[in-house]
């Protein structure tokens, strides 16, 4: 599944509600298959299990909050199946690094190991290791499927084309510098202590970004206890903010994918 437009995906704008509903993990594996091109809920239920926990992000349980919105009695694949799907994923990716993906494809395809000959020790090693991990997984799926798995592999290895880059900071300032005044830098350089802010804004700056992450997990977990009766009076007596600041703190964790799931 090729890389395509968020701000146009059905998915998305289905995270946005379950983000208002406070059902997390659905919405952030839904972001994720957004972003991996996925439009529709209606196309995610057409592919595989494979393909799916190829996409970057997607593990076995975003994989079950996304199918139970399509089937609510659909259950995960059993362990032993799920580790050979990890491993097959994990070895892909791996052999991606040396081999073009069609002589990856002719392994599935004729689960036949190619000659390594006399190439470098790792290059020899991840395709003996594709291989015997293919033949694993054949026992589990087809042939099409593991291939279109391994397609999914190989784009989320990072090469996609059309993906625009950002410049690092430095590099996208010394090109604002350079373009200052014809071409040539600034000979007078402004410099400003940073604004302060006050209010209820002040609470969002209280607690650096890491910070901001474990008081988010704290609460979705005490809250799954049952802990939290009122989401304001839990903010103030734990780390004196309001529920509104948290609120913001839960939007932030979402938005920047800042959670542990494998």
């Amino acid at each position: 599944m090729s890389d395509g437009s968020v701000g146009s995906s059905v998915l998305y704008e289905m995270a946005q509600t379950m983000v208002c509903q406070e059902d997390y993990p659905t919405a952030i594996a839904l972001r994720k298959l957004a972003r991996a091109g996925y439009t529709t809920l209606e196309q995610v239920d057409g592919v595989s299990d494979w393909v799916l926990l190829a996409t970057p992000g997607i593990g076995i349980s975003r994989l079950t909050a996304v199918r139970r919105l399509a089937r609510p009695d659909w259950q995960p694949p059993r362990s032993p199946v799920i580790k050979v799907a990890e491993r097959f994923l994990s070895a892909a990716r791996f052999a991606l690094r040396f081999w073009p993906i069609e002589d990856l494809e002719s392994v599935v395809q004729g689960s036949v190991l190619l000659p390594a000959g006399d190439r470098p020790i790792e290059k020899r090693l991840s395709l003996e290791q594709f291989a015997q991990a293919t033949r694993k997984a054949l026992r589990h799926c087809e042939v099409e499927e593991l291939v279109q798995t391994l397609k999914e592999a190989n784009v989320s290895q990072g090469g996609q084309p059309g993906r625009v880059l950002k410049p690092p900071h430095d590099a996208a300032a010394q090109s604002k510098i350079q373009n200052n005044g014809q071409g040539k830098a600034s000979s007078k350089q402004k410099t400003s202590a940073p604004r302060r802010r006050s209010g209820k804004d002040c609470e969002h700056f209280a607690f650096e970004a890491k910070r901001r992450r474990e008081i988010v997990e704290h609460f979705l977990s005490a809250r799954a206890r049952g802990q939290v009766a009122n989401k304001d009076a839990w903010a103030q007596a734990n780390y004196n903010i309001s529920g509104r600041t948290l609120l913001r703190y839960e939007h932030e964790y979402l938005e920047t994918g800042a959670d542990t799931q494998p």
